[in-house]
C-alpha cells in the first residue's frame, strides 16, 4: 500500500474530493484530512484524522519497544555473566519489563511530537494549509492520482511513500502545534 499526501491550499473543495474518491472506490477509512482549523473540519462532511494518527505515539512506541528489547538482551547477556544466579525467569521479567518501559517512554514522547509522516509539511499546517492522506492499494493508485489532477487548483504539493511504519524513520521529532 503506498500513502499519497496532498497538500491543499484550503478545505473549500474537501468533500468533493472526499465523495469522488469514494466514488470512485477508495474506502473511506483511507483517506484522512490534517488541519489545525478543527472547528471548520468539524462542519465539513469529511474524514478527519483521529488524535492518534497527528500525533507520532504508534510510531515511537515501536522504536520505543524496540530499543527497550535490544536494551533488555544487552543487559541480560551482561548480567547473566556476571551473576550466574540469574536465572531464565529473571531474564524474561527483565526483558518484559525494559520492553514495557521503552513502549510506555515513546508513548510519552509521541504524545507531544507530529506524526513522522507529516513533519515535513510542518510550514504548511502552520500555515493554515491542509493535508490530504490517502492510504491507496496499488490497484487503485492511478485512479487516485488522476482523481486528484482534477483538483489540481487547490493542491500545491504532493508526496508519496509506503504506507507502513518503520521504527527507524523520522529521527526529527517535530513539537504539535496544539501542544
Amino acid at each position: 500500500m503506498t500513502q499519497l499526501q496532498y497538500v491543499l491550499k484550503n478545505l473549500d473543495h474537501g468533500e468533493a474530493i472526499q465523495r469522488q474518491l469514494m466514488d470512485n472506490g477508495v474506502a473511506q477509512q483511507h483517506i484522512r484530512f490534517y488541519s489545525r482549523d478543527k472547528r471548520r473540519m468539524a462542519k465539513l462532511n469529511i474524514n478527519a484524522a483521529s488524535f492518534l494518527e497527528e500525533r507520532d505515539i504508534p510510531h515511537l512506541m515501536l522504536r520505543g519497544a524496540v530499543f527497550g528489547l535490544l536494551g533488555a538482551v544487552l543487559l541480560a547477556v551482561v548480567v547473566n555473566g556476571a551473576l550466574p544466579a540469574f536465572g531464565p525467569t529473571q531474564t524474561i521479567m527483565l526483558t518484559l519489563f525494559l520492553t514495557l518501559f521503552g513502549i510506555w517512554l515513546g508513548g510519552l514522547i509521541g504524545f507531544n511530537n507530529e506524526n513522522y509522516k507529516l513533519s515535513s509539511f510542518h510550514q504548511e499546517l502552520m500555515d493554515g494549509e491542509s493535508i490530504l492522506v490517502i492510504d491507496a492499494p496499488l490497484s487503485q493508485e492511478k485512479i487516485i492520482r488522476r482523481t486528484m489532477r482534477s483538483f489540481d487548483v487547490d493542491i500545491h504539493h504532493q508526496h508519496s511513500h509506503h504506507s507502513g511504519m518503520n521504527p527507524f524513520e523520522g529521527w526529527k521529532l517535530v513539537h504539535h502545534p496544539d501542544d
